[in-house]
């Protein structure tokens, strides 16, 4: 259970979600925000507190019934993740007593948390880096202020790199993945979320760098067209995860250049992409052997006979919200 604490003073409201920092979870994401929110109650939403949490600020007025039906629980539930009210992070600490390296089993991850990254200078990244060479996972979400030249310096020489997390990131560019392509040969893991400057050159300089690819997401990168597609079935054969959702126009000859290319497919998000049709199943049919996880969340124009033949090919597939 999700619990969420709201604080009322008149008709001015105060979200105080459950701290999400070791999760690093990114509520602005709408996948990512549907996942975080949806076990929530009505109970869970109903506690209230007369007194307003320390350290938190006004923002836009929410008003709250004592009944919350079913049909208002989505648009609440939206509200409040973009509220997303919490203390500011003291950068003046240091990255470890904020929690931002984490040991995990085989790697080191470095991921401030979003409430931090928001407010990051290029020097303070490099700063709060520095002292760990080691990490091999860096994930960095709402990097407002975040640029190129501060990913320059962060990655030089880290040739250790595994998975890499980029949401949200206004002001990066194609020099982000030149310079991931250039000092990180060895990625497994690369993921781009809502980055607008990124172009189909960034992409095609990246995978022909990181042949070893295992797994790509191009969520909402409105700057990429079907010469990214082509670009990953050319030097990435080896991968085994593909998302590319809602906020991407590829095109069904795109996609099924990157099938033939990709013959180790084993999972595809379509999540929202509004240009998918029976033919692409029919194109996962015939050229994705090994696919395991297929999304179709909001890909209303696939319809139950292609998903009836797309069961009938693989059998024990996993299909997530067709």
């Amino acid at each position: 259970m999700i619990k969420v604490n709201i604080h009322s003073v008149g008709e001015v409201f105060w979200v105080d979600p459950m701290d999400t920092t070791s999760e690093n979870i990114d509520s602005s994401n709408k996948r990512e925000r549907d996942r975080r929110y949806r076990d929530i109650t009505k109970e869970s939403i109903g506690f209230r507190d007369a007194e307003a949490p320390k350290k938190c600020r006004t923002v836009k007025h929410v008003r709250f019934q004592d009944e919350v039906d079913e049909e208002n629980l989505e648009r609440l539930v939206a509200e409040m993740a973009e509220v997303g009210l919490r203390p500011a992070y003291d950068l003046l600490k240091s990255a470890k007593e904020q929690g931002w390296i984490m040991n995990l089993d085989d790697h080191q991850r470095f991921a401030p948390h979003p409430r931090a990254t928001r407010v990051m200078s290029d020097d303070d990244f490099a700063y709060f880096s520095a002292p760990y060479p080691a990490f091999s996972r860096l994930s960095i979400q709402q990097a407002e202020h975040l640029t190129d030249m501060g990913f320059a310096r962060v990655l030089k020489r880290r040739s250790n790199m595994f998975a890499i997390d980029l949401s949200h990131c206004p002001k990066i560019s194609d020099g982000t993945l030149f310079e991931v392509g250039i000092n990180c040969p060895d990625l497994r893991e690369f993921s781009l979320v809502k980055c607008p400057k990124i172009s189909d050159r960034g992409v095609e300089v990246l995978v022909s760098q990181c042949t070893n690819l295992r797994w790509l997401s191009l969520d909402w990168c409105h700057g990429l067209s079907d010469a990214s597609l082509f670009a990953i079935a050319r030097h990435c054969p080896m991968l085994s995860g593909f998302c590319i959702s809602e906020g991407t126009q590829f095109s069904l000859k795109a996609f099924k250049a990157l099938l033939q290319g990709c013959q180790w497919l084993e999972k595809i998000d379509l999540w929202g992409c509004e240009q998918v049709t029976d033919a692409w199943i029919d194109a996962i049919i015939e050229w994705g052997p090994n696919l395991r996880e297929l999304e179709l969340k909001y890909c209303s124009k696939v319809t139950p006979d292609a998903l009836y033949r797309l069961r009938a090919r693989f059998g024990h597939i996993i299909l997530i919200d067709p």
